[in-house]
This record gives structure tokens, C-alpha cells and sequence, in this order.
């Protein structure tokens, strides 16, 4: 099943921020700062269902002090999602 155009608008940019390897990550900050014309909660909101829906995945994060982020990543039915004819 097709998913909703705001979704695969936010997993085409996780994407092409990890350059289509499952294995690289992205900050969420700079998801946020490609999608700034979105509020940051909106963006949230798209990140947690694509990652219920298996399209993306959290990685945990590394021990920072005073800097809180998140890392995603894009997985492999992410990825052929944006196969064409998906």
C-alpha cells in the first residue's frame, strides 16, 4: 500500500541524506532543517510513522553531554519503497 505524500516526502529526503545506504545515518536536525517550512512537531509526527511502518529506524544515539538528538537511518523496505512501481 501506497504511502500517504508527506511521508515519502520526509523518507525521499532521509535518503538522500544517507545517500540511499541503510547503514548511514542523518541527525534529526538536519531533517528538521531540510523540512523547516514544517513545524519541528509535524516532523516528529512523520519520523515516528515511518518508523512504525518499518521505513526508517532510530539508531541509539551515542552518550553526548548537554546535546540531545536523535540519528536516523533509512532500512531496507525504505529503500524499496522508493523503488519505482513500489
Amino acid at each position: 500500500m501506497p504511502i500517504q505524500e508527506q511521508l515519502r516526502d520526509v523518507l525521499i529526503i532521509i535518503a538522500d541524506l544517507t545517500k540511499n545506504d541503510a547503514n548511514a545515518d542523518t541527525y534529526d536536525f538536519v531533517i528538521y532543517e531540510r523540512l523547516n517550512h514544517i513545524a519541528q512537531e509535524k516532523v516528529d509526527k512523520y519520523l515516528n510513522d515511518l518508523s512504525s511502518l518499518g521505513l526508517i529506524a532510530e539508531r541509539i544515539r551515542p552518550k553526548t553531554f548537554g546535546v540531545d538528538f536523535r540519528l536516523f537511518h533509512i532500512t531496507k523496505e525504505g529503500l524499496h519503497e522508493l523503488m519505482p512501481g513500489a
